[in-house]
């Protein structure tokens, strides 16, 4: 079969086409849709993914590796708890919600960058415990992507994402009224900040693929399963417990 090699321009395009995916994704995520991270897994891999038959379109457009906004927490490899780096727990005293994991947004001060290799590899969700283990923005993306409902769905998932996914891995949860919420998904408001990582990148170095407005301002209204299936009180108070 013939295939006719894409022209630059003909690339430009597809990004500005993804970039326009991602951001309307993020909106709809921000909105409370939030298996729109599974959407943003996929155009994420679109734009970083290169394998032996395929070329990520950053790639393609030499955009690839430039420097990455990296909001991830420093991850401390002495501390044996579970770490997120892109997440942030948010509480609403005095409301008594089940606290929720949030994307982290846009720190104050200067943005850190990092190269493509480490930004891409270096670890960004760590289960805690004598035997941790390790998510970083490339296998939590194709984890979603190519697994788990973003680009192909799998019969079977692997085991320790399934269990980040599924089983709170990471072993945050909340203590409300003697009874213990666990605080799933946090691959969910990850995926979410790594959209939001390269959108401000792209936005700096790429601007001229911005097809329409993105608002850097993340909305982190109530989410969570126990939220969702805890019906809101004005009077309990909430605890944290992190399981070490």
């Amino acid at each position: 079969m013939v295939r006719i090699k894409q022209s630059r321009a003909d690339l430009e395009n597809q990004l500005k086409e993804q970039i326009g995916f991602l951001i309307t994704s993020c909106e709809l995520y921000d909105y409370g849709n939030h298996a729109e991270a599974k959407r943003l897994a996929a155009t994420l891999r679109i734009l970083f993914r290169d394998s032996k038959k395929s070329r990520s379109l950053l790639g393609q457009i030499n955009l690839r590796e430039i420097l990455w906004v990296d909001t991830a927490s420093p991850y401390d490899t002495e501390n044996l708890v579970g770490y997120v780096g892109l997440v942030s727990i948010r509480f609403d005293e005095p409301s008594g919600r089940i606290p929720w994991l949030i994307p982290k947004g846009t720190p104050t001060g200067q943005l850190k960058k990092s190269e493509f290799n480490d930004w891409w590899s270096h670890p960004v969700i760590v289960a805690g415990g004598a035997e941790k283990r390790f998510f970083s923005r490339q296998k939590l993306i194709l984890s979603v992507a190519e697994t788990d409902g973003g680009a192909h769905v799998d019969p079977g998932l692997e085991q320790v994402y399934t269990e980040l996914s599924r089983k709170n891995l990471v072993g945050f949860t909340a203590i409300k009224g003697g009874i213990r919420y666990p605080m799933l998904y946090p691959e969910l408001p990850s995926l979410r900040q790594i959209a939001h990582e390269v959108l401000l990148t792209l936005r700096e170095d790429g601007i001229d693929y911005f097809i329409k407005h993105y608002d850097s301002e993340i909305r982190t209204g109530p989410y969570g399963v126990s939220i969702e299936s805890h019906p809101h009180t004005e009077t309990s108070s909430v605890e944290m417990y992190v399981r070490p």
